[in-house]
């Protein structure tokens, strides 16, 4: 029996891109539809992954360096702007 709904899983230590891979693995697997909402991450999440600090990461977002929108109140960074920040696009 197949329930419908959405979930949110947050995992640490683990390459995002990997966790997605999977995610969307399971999802084909299964059978169900893929929605295609890109990944966002806060500049904490950016700094711990980049290993760079919050600092040095809002100093990105204001220079240019990184794109970024806000969320209400703090700053969101979607996964594409995340991969072309670390290939210095």
């Amino acid at each position: 029996m197949s329930k419908e709904g959405t979930f949110e899983l947050k995992v640490t230590g683990v390459d995002p891109i990997l966790v997605e891979a999977v995610a969307r693995k399971i999802i084909e697997l299964t059978g169900q539809e893929i929605k295609d909402q890109e990944l966002t991450y806060t500049v904490e999440e950016v700094a711990k992954l980049t290993d760079k600090s919050v600092q040095t990461i809002r100093l990105h977002i204001n220079n240019g360096l990184l794109k970024a929108h806000k969320v209400g109140h703090p700053w969101a960074i979607k996964d594409s702007n995340l991969k072309d920040y670390l290939h210095g696009k």
